[in-house]
């Protein structure tokens, strides 16, 4: 009885346009979700296992510099490390709110993706609304929100799962503007784009097949009208200058990682190569095979014989289509959380088909239900039948993926090792736990007995015994050593066949190293670009600074570990 108060006092402040049942499905939904992703935190491993999940935990370097929770040194540190990023620093400046509240990881992750989580839900609900009814509205959100692909990300810190609500916002709004003739809706869907834009560079070719459908059908409309035409391009001005005042000074800071987000699928898009892996991998990774059918025979259905308008058909196909497109035929490795922002028409489209193929919308509603639990109680807890190691030839039911949706995991061989090899450092002679800082200077940063990512994590969220610095190949192709000379103590990590950075011959194992991690296609490109680093310092100059730095430090431990030598360097003059 409170709760249903407490649901009308949220109705009276805040209308919604849908019946009080349907307000009390999206709030359980919610609730549901976040009371399991808090058990799945609290029962995994402390930090994401997998390399590609790591990747979107690039604001720990910001975050770690900064000595106490103050939310303004936050965002002040993200604007001043933003030129270093990879992505925008939109989805960080909303999750340096977690200083509010604590800097573990499974806090960090919680509460960045908790606003994002109800933006998703009620977004897509009013969308499909406005583009069929209400009851496929509801339909269209169990469905997404019971896709492994949706709340698998949902518990990393993942940037796609922020783009994907908001680009579920910014389509809403695009519909709102009625062909373009409502300025308010104009104005906040420019808003959206700088939004999405700030969020991850490439975001926009997602909304890029309904705004050129929406600027089509807003020139045929107005062709004869020109007070209409008038008020139309007033409004699509508007937006653009809205959003371009927004992103252009962050466009010219960063311009180097905008440029590779995008020119570089030209580079590099010459032939197909990953259209395998983004159309089998919507079900063996993305849905599971159950409902990734309900999508194909929704799409069917949607093509020949749905009720829906064309127009409609047009805005959901050109959303998912001209993406998938992009996505299939460039050239860089298939990373299947790219395509997130597009998963929301896959879930609308799949609610209409069912509405078609089965009469009685509760029937339709058990069968979303039976299904989407019965996955994600098995995908995520390991509980019910195996549905991952169902199996026919080489095609899965499903296929569990660190960066997609997997279940908790407790332990990880790689953890363990990296923390003996922590406490064989912290046992060395001399080494002072407390007050000495480490440098680790990784030769092969591909190693997947030591990753060196998972080492850097581990270290900068106090998991380790030692204080560890990380400088991954990245850093060492600016050959920066005065730095270097800061830490009393360097860790070498290379493989048995490996010279370690203090070794005469350490440049070129470097150099051959960075360009063997990469495809056969990527290698020389990579080598080029090494290649211009090293001439642009000059090839004696790198070698005298080296000398230089390198004669200050002794070795004082060296052992092999799994295969990989160790060498843990010691700082000999005390004076610089």
């Amino acid at each position: 009885m409170r709760f249903s108060r407490f649901v009308q006092w949220i109705k009276s402040k805040y209308p919604f346009d849908m019946p009080i049942g349907h307000l009390y499905v999206l709030l359980g939904l919610f609730l549901f979700h976040q009371v399991h992703n808090i058990l799945w935190l609290s029962w995994d491993l402390p930090i994401p296992i997998d390399y590609k999940s790591l990747e979107y935990l690039q604001c720990a370097d910001i975050f770690s510099r900064i000595p106490d929770k103050s939310l303004a040194r936050t965002w002040t540190n993200i604007l001043y490390e933003f030129p270093k990023l990879v992505y925008p620093p939109g989805y960080y400046v909303v999750s340096s709110i977690v200083f509010a509240v604590g800097r573990s990881v499974r806090q960090m992750i919680f509460f960045s993706n908790l606003p994002y989580w109800l933006l998703l839900l009620f977004s897509l609900y009013e969308l499909t609304r406005h583009l069929v009814n209400r009851k496929t509205a509801i339909l269209a959100v169990l469905l997404l929100s019971f896709y492994p692909t949706v709340y698998g990300p949902s518990r990393l810190f993942a940037i796609q799962f922020a783009a994907m609500s908001i680009t579920v916002l910014g389509l809403l709004f695009l519909l709102k503007t009625e062909c373009f003739m409502n300025r308010r809706f104009s104005i906040l869907f420019g808003l959206t784009v700088a939004w999405l834009f700030l969020t991850k560079w490439e975001c926009v070719i997602f909304i890029a097949g309904p705004l050129s459908l929406s600027l089509f059908r807003a020139m045929v409309l107005c062709r004869r009208d020109r007070a209409r035409l008038r008020s139309c391009m007033v409004n699509v001005g508007l937006l653009c200058v809205l959003s371009l005042v927004i992103v252009t000074p962050l466009i010219v800071i960063n311009k180097d990682n905008v440029y590779g987000s995008f020119i570089s699928w030209q580079e590099y898009g010459n032939a197909i190569s990953n259209w395998r892996a983004y159309s089998v991998g919507l079900w063996e990774y993305q849905l599971g095979l159950i409902y990734a059918a309900l999508f194909m025979a929704g799409s069917f259905i949607l093509l020949v014989s749905s009720p829906v308008r064309s127009l409609t058909k047009l805005y959901l196909f050109s959303w998912i289509l001209i993406p998938w497109l992009i996505l299939s035929t460039m050239k860089h490795q298939a990373v299947l959380m790219y395509s997130l922002p597009y998963i929301p028409a896959v879930a609308l489209i799949s609610a209409i088909g069912l509405r078609v193929l089965i009469v009685g919308y509760r029937w339709i509603v058990g069968l979303v239900l039976v299904v989407g639990l019965t996955q994600y109680y098995a995908f995520s807890f390991g509980l019910g039948p195996p549905l991952d190691e169902l199996r026919y030839g080489d095609i899965h039911y499903y296929r569990q993926s660190n960066d997609i949706c997997r279940k908790f995991c407790r332990r990880d061989p790689r953890i363990e090792r990296i923390l003996a090899l922590s406490e064989k450092i912290a046992s060395s002679p001399g080494f002072n736990k407390a007050a000495d800082r480490v440098l680790l200077l990784p030769l092969d940063p591909t190693d997947v007995r030591f990753p060196n990512v998972l080492m850097e994590r581990m270290a900068q969220y106090d998991l380790l015994p030692i204080r560890i610095d990380f400088w991954g190949i990245e850093s060492l192709q600016t050959l920066d050593f005065n730095r270097v000379s800061d830490y009393k103590y360097l860790v070498s990590i290379a493989g048995p066949r490996d010279y370690g950075v203090h070794e005469p011959d350490w440049l070129s194992q470097l150099i051959s190293k960075a360009v063997q991690q990469y495809t056969e296609d990527d290698r020389h490109y990579m080598a080029v670009r090494l290649s211009n680093i090293v001439n642009a310092i000059g090839i004696d100059r790198i070698k005298k600074n080296h000398a230089a730095v390198f004669q200050r430090y002794g070795s004082i431990v060296e052992y092999k570990d799994e295969g990989v030598v160790v060498r843990v360097l010691k700082r000999n003059d005390e004076t610089f």
